[in-house]
Formats: C-alpha cells, sequence, structure tokens
C-alpha cells in the first residue's frame, strides 16, 4: 500500500501523515489499559511507521544524482545509528527505574515502560512537523508525474535552501522532457484496482522481476539474521552477564540460556514482569550502535569504489561464520562479541536499499522497496 500511495500520490505526502498518526498510536498504546488494546495499537503503529522504511530511501536518493545517492544514503544510515544511540540512553533513564501512579481518569497505573513508549515515539511526530516546515517533496517525483510546473517550484525552492538566495536568480526555465516524462503524460488507466495492476505488473517479467526477487532473498536473510536476534540480544546479554557473575562453568549461549530459563521457571511461583536490565546489557546496545555509525562512515566512503556486491559479501561472510562459532563456542565473553558481529550483518539492509534505488525507475522505486520488504 504505502509504495503503490508513495509512487502515485508522492513521497511527501504519504510520509507526512503516516507518521504522524504513527505518533498518535505511539502515544494511545503509552495510555492503553489492557493487553488486547495494546497489541491492536503497537501493530497501528507498525503499520504506519513502516511508511518510512518503505519510502525514505526512495525519497532521499531522488534528491542526489546516481554518483553521489549511494554514498548519501549510507551518510544517512549513519545519522540513523546516531539516533539509535538514544535508545539505551533513554532506556536507563526510563525503564531502570520503580515508580509507578495511577491515573483514575483511563484507570492506568502509569509506569516507566509506558514513558519510554511515548519517548519512542516522539521522533516520528518530529520529523512530519520538519518535513512539513523545510523538506519539499521530490522533484523526480513530480517530474515522473509529467508535471514541469511543479517540478521547477520544488526545484526553486531546493536552490533557496542550499544557497541562501532568491529563487529568481535560479537560471534553469525548463527541462528536457525523456520518456520517462512522456509517459506520465499519458492517460492513467481507469479504477483503483486497474492502477495498482498497471503499477505491478512489471515487476512480473523481465530484469525487473530478477531484480525484485533477488532484492527480496538478501532482506530476508540479512533480516532474518541481524532483526531475529536483535529481538532477544537484550535478554542474552542480560543472561550472560548473571552466567560470568555467579561464576558458572564454560557454556554456549544456548546452554545459558536454557539453564537460566529453566531455574527461572522453577524457582518463580509468580509470574512477574523482569523491568531492569544490567548495566552492561546497555553497554553492549551502545557498542552495537557505536559500531554500525563507524562501519556506515566507512561503507560511504568506499561504496563508489568497491561496488555494493563486495561490500555485502565482506558483510554477511564474517556474521555467517561467527553464526556458526555460537553453537559450540563455551566461553561467553568470546561469545558475546560474536553475537555483536552477527548483528551488523543488518549493515546489509542499507546497502541493499541502496542498490533498488538505483534498479528501479521513479514510478516504480517506492512499490520495489516495498515489495522486497513485504516478501521479506
Amino acid at each position: 500500500l504505502w509504495g503503490f500511495l508513495a509512487d502515485t500520490k508522492g513521497r511527501r505526502a504519504t510520509l507526512i501523515p503516516s507518521l504522524i498518526i504513527a505518533f498518535i498510536s505511539t502515544f494511545m498504546s503509552s495510555l492503553a489499559n489492557n493487553f488486547w488494546l495494546l497489541l491492536f495499537l503497537r501493530f497501528a503503529n507498525g503499520f504506519f511507521i513502516s511508511c518510512a522504511s518503505s519510502t525514505t530511501f526512495a525519497y532521499l536518493g531522488e534528491f542526489h544524482d546516481n554518483n553521489k545517492r549511494a554514498k548519501v544514503l549510507m551518510i544517512a544510515s549513519i545519522i540513523y545509528s546516531i539516533f539509535n544511540v538514544l535508545l539505551p540512553t533513554f532506556a536507563i533513564v526510563t525503564l531502570n527505574q520503580d515508580w509507578s501512579f495511577y491515573v483514575p481518569l483511563i484507570a492506568v497505573t502509569y509506569k516507566p515502560w509506558r514513558l519510554f513508549l511515548l519517548i519512542c515515539g516522539l521522533p516520528s511526530l518530529l520529523c512530519a512537523l520538519v518535513m512539513i516546515v523545510l523538506i519539499p517533496e521530490s522533484p523526480k517525483f513530480a517530474y515522473s508525474q509529467g508535471d514541469e510546473p511543479e517540478t521547477l517550484k520544488i526545484l526553486r525552492r531546493i536552490y533557496r535552501l542550499n544557497y541562501r538566495k532568491s529563487i529568481l536568480l535560479y537560471e534553469v526555465k525548463s527541462i528536457v522532457k525523456d520518456d520517462e516524462f512522456n509517459s506520465r503524460v499519458q492517460a492513467r488507466p481507469k479504477g483503483f484496482l486497474n492502477f495498482m495492476w498497471s503499477q505491478s505488473l512489471p515487476f512480473l517479467k523481465g530484469h525487473h522481476l530478477r531484480n525484485i526477487m533477488t532484492a527480496s532473498f538478501i532482506q530476508f536473510s540479512v533480516c532474518n539474521a541481524a532483526n531475529g536476534f536483535w529481538t532477544f540480544f537484550p535478554e542474552f546479554m542480560n543472561n550472560i552477564s548473571t552466567w560470568k557473575e555467579s561464576s558458572r562453568d564454560s557454556a554456549t549461549i544456548c546452554e545459558i540460556y536454557n539453564t537460566l530459563s529453566v531455574h527461572n521457571n522453577q524457582t518463580e511461583n509468580v509470574l512477574k514482569c523482569k523491568q531492569n536490565h544490567e548495566l552492561s546489557t546497555y553497554a553492549h546496545i551502545y557498542e552495537v550502535v557505536i559500531i554500525y555509525g563507524i562501519c556506515y562512515l566507512i561503507m560511504s566512503l568506499l561504496i563508489n569504489w568497491t561496488g555494493k556486491l563486495y561490500l555485502i559479501i565482506a558483510i554477511v561472510l564474517p556474521a555467517g561464520i561467527s553464526a556458526l562459532l555460537l553453537i559450540f563456542i563455551k566461553v561467553p565473553t568470546f561469545s558475546t562479541y560474536l553475537y555483536l558481529v552477527l548483528l551488523l550483518s543488518g549493515l546489509t539492509i542499507s546497502v541493499v536499499n541502496a542498490s533498488t534505488v538505483e534498479l528501479f525507475p521513479t514510478k516504480m522505486r517506492s512499490w520495489a522497496h516495498q515489495q522486497h520488504m513485504l516478501l521479506f
């Protein structure tokens, strides 16, 4: 849905409302008073925030030419990593607290995890406000829609923002029309479903089908490792820290997890949510996001020189070896760093996104992002 809307209605016009609704759903979920309402609101948040995941790279890439696009997208990933440093910081400040108070108006006991949810939702609102005030629509999108006046208007605004000069000094008065421009001037299929089918059909044949399937396979493999293991990262690190403090024998990470899980099930008669984590757990999260930022910086310098394929191989090969070693290594400290290397496989996601931006034309770009994300 989001890719189709971004390719037909505009990147900016799709991103702004989805970000605002994502924040509203997060705010409401922080006040949810039962599990099913919380589950529904978190699902709604994931649905609307996924628009940014499928649209942002295409949107940003269209402000830059082919020589700078991949590098700019890697730099954007650096900024993403910098902001990720804030997450464990917010978690330390909020989640490791024991306060709570009752709000009778909505029959909710407000606890630190609710505040953490709200804080995590604020960037969505801030990004939407910044886009409303500062960031224009993609000029490539306006051009691909056959709208030359709007394209020139956007380019003049970008000129004014970049150079702090009057738009009257902008010398471009017209744009050369190519096949992409002329194809959008033609009549579109009538009806929503017919239009959606016309947008989807090119992905089912020729080199577009091959490209989307290749991107989807890589994304599935990488996200299965990076995002899947990231979900359990705080718990695994907390278990390893607890294991080492108790001076137990050497064990693999799976043996540590299974032993502590069985022990907790036998000793706890009352099911209780463990909200606090060891500080070493947060330290390891800092290590991951800082390493991600450094790696993205290095990748931004190398990507035009090495090419994307060699970068992907250089990332996934060590991650795959680390995953195999985790099965056999019985040194908890060593297992911790092998786990960190495995999580670095997520660096590949940005490289594949940058490739997708370049492999597909403007009218298919966000749709292509959505398709390979949907498939993985």
